[in-house]
């Protein structure tokens, strides 16, 4: 059996996100929390057959694995839970003990600890204080109007993140430009969000992956895929 190609981690940071906003867009968190059960079951499966983590770093890894897997029964169910975990197994099973598994199993724990330290952002931002009735408006700064905002990272962020699922369908990437290409919407996630919030990229998270599920790989497709693979790069 062909060793898998790297893990596609975007969803591990989103994961703090998307279980943020369950509330907006159940289906999309739900789908992001199994991801992260079957990305982590791989890891924490690979390590124990090429022992390459130490003793605390496995336990750190348990415990991020331990709370995705909650995640996705309370968000999906324990059938589903349990069906992404037996995948992360069946994906390690087919996995040599080398250097490229080493790294995947180290980019995996700290893309997990990227998604706990958002995880407590969220948890500790302070609730908005309510306008007290009668009290002075504070003037009101100017706004972009949706185009702009569109034209200042969703529409873009929009497109790369549609390519990027529909890469996760297709496969179609090497190993080294699939590594490149999380990254950089990785980065570019983080932008987008400061500059139109949680809800409209989360809207957007769920449409790209809802378009890709069951896409047929064809020419078309994956001229898209480097197209948004070479737009993010270049950007």
């Amino acid at each position: 059996m062909p060793t898998p190609k790297l893990p596609y981690l975007l969803t591990l940071p989103l994961l703090a996100l998307s279980i943020s906003a369950a509330a907006i867009v159940p289906a999309a968190a739900a789908g992001a929390s199994e991801e992260a059960v079957r990305i982590l079951t791989r890891a924490r499966a690979t390590d124990a057959k090429c022992s390459y983590l130490t003793a605390a770093e496995r336990s750190e890894l348990q415990r991020y694995s331990a709370r995705a897997e909650i995640a996705a029964t309370s968000q999906s169910s324990a059938a589903a839970a349990k069906s992404a975990m037996s995948a992360g197994k069946a994906e390690s099973a087919g996995i040599a003990c080398s250097i490229e598994a080493e790294s995947d199993v180290r980019e995996t724990l700290e893309a997990a600890r990227q998604a706990n330290e958002a995880a407590k952002q969220v948890a500790e931002a302070p609730a908005p204080q309510k306008k007290k009735p009668g009290a002075a408006q504070p003037k009101a700064e100017a706004r972009d109007e949706p185009s702009q905002r569109v034209s200042k990272g969703l529409g873009f962020y929009a497109k790369v993140v549609g390519a990027y699922y529909l890469e996760r369908e297709c496969r179609s990437l090497s190993r080294s430009e699939a590594g490149r290409f999380w990254r950089r919407i990785a980065d570019l996630h983080q932008s987008t969000v400061a500059a139109n919030g949680k809800r409209a990229v989360v809207r957007v998270m769920a449409n790209a992956r809802n378009n890709a599920s069951g896409t047929s790989c064809s020419r078309n497709v994956q001229a898209r895929i480097r197209r948004g693979y070479e737009d993010v790069l270049s950007r």
